[in-house]
């Protein structure tokens, strides 16, 4: 597998000698985190003078007898879980174009040849499949993350690489698979390299944290640049598996 400086690099010259064509290959992606970006900052300013105006207010207590505290409890819990699925289908929403526009720098870095529509190629993979396969993602990631948090991280790393798998299946016409099937196959071809994904992510966080620091406006940038070595990450990881398929089986009598 190429070391995580090739990778790097391969997504960095892409990036930079065609920058026009792979902003527009991302621009949904870049419109997305702008817009998150955007809205964290304002609701943290929001939250400070909230902070700031009601300080020094006391709360009243309010005596509860057994029947209330469970109203309230089921209530609770049942907020929580309709938060939580709302939650994971924009995730999967956000995950579905970001995914499809990393599908558009595959293809480019396989054919080695920049896309003429650059953003019609970033939209070639948006369906229901690739909906479905992102919001069972969001929801497994999400209750491993609500077990413990290292766990959460480990299983998003494990399930990364499901969508692009679906995608070879379409390209190749081999038959398509459920997405639970595609997120086992991502966590099995992901076995024994997620520790080298953590430190490619770890990696980024410099440019993650500047984009923070702009308010999103890096994004401009960032974005593009990490869905381009997303593919790269993929491209490297497939041909490695590639190549031991077929060492194993020239291996057979």
């Amino acid at each position: 597998m190429n070391s995580i400086r090739e990778i790097k690099h391969a997504a960095w010259s892409r990036v930079t000698q065609s920058f026009g064509a792979a902003f527009l290959l991302a621009l949904i992606p870049v419109i997305l985190e702008f817009g998150s970006s955007a809205a964290t900052a304002r609701d943290q300013l929001r939250n400070a003078n909230t902070v700031t105006s009601t300080s020094g207010s006391i709360g009243k207590s309010v005596a509860f007898d057994a029947g209330t505290i469970i109203t309230i409890i089921v209530a609770v819990l049942i907020s929580l879980i309709i938060v939580f699925a709302i939650l994971a289908l924009f995730i999967a929403l956000i995950e579905m174009f970001a995914e499809s526009s990393t599908v558009g720098f595959l293809t480019w870095s396989e054919e080695d040849e920049k896309p003429v529509k650059p953003f019609i190629g970033g939209l070639t993979l948006i369906n229901g499949t690739v909906y479905k396969i992102a919001y069972i993602r969001a929801i497994y990631s999400m209750l491993w993350a609500l077990l413990f948090f290292i766990p959460g991280i480990i299983k998003s790393f494990s399930y990364s690489q499901a969508i692009l798998i679906y995608r070879d299946d379409v390209k190749n016409n081999r038959d398509i698979r459920t997405a639970r099937q595609y997120l086992k196959a991502s966590a099995e071809m992901m076995n024994g390299y997620k520790g080298r994904r953590f430190l490619l992510s770890l990696s980024l966080i410099g440019w993650s944290i500047l984009t923070a620091l702009t308010g999103g406006i890096l994004a401009i940038f960032t974005t593009p640049y990490f869905l381009a070595v997303n593919a790269s990450f993929y491209q490297s990881l497939r041909g490695l598996r590639d190549t031991q398929h077929v060492n194993d089986t020239s291996t057979v009598l």
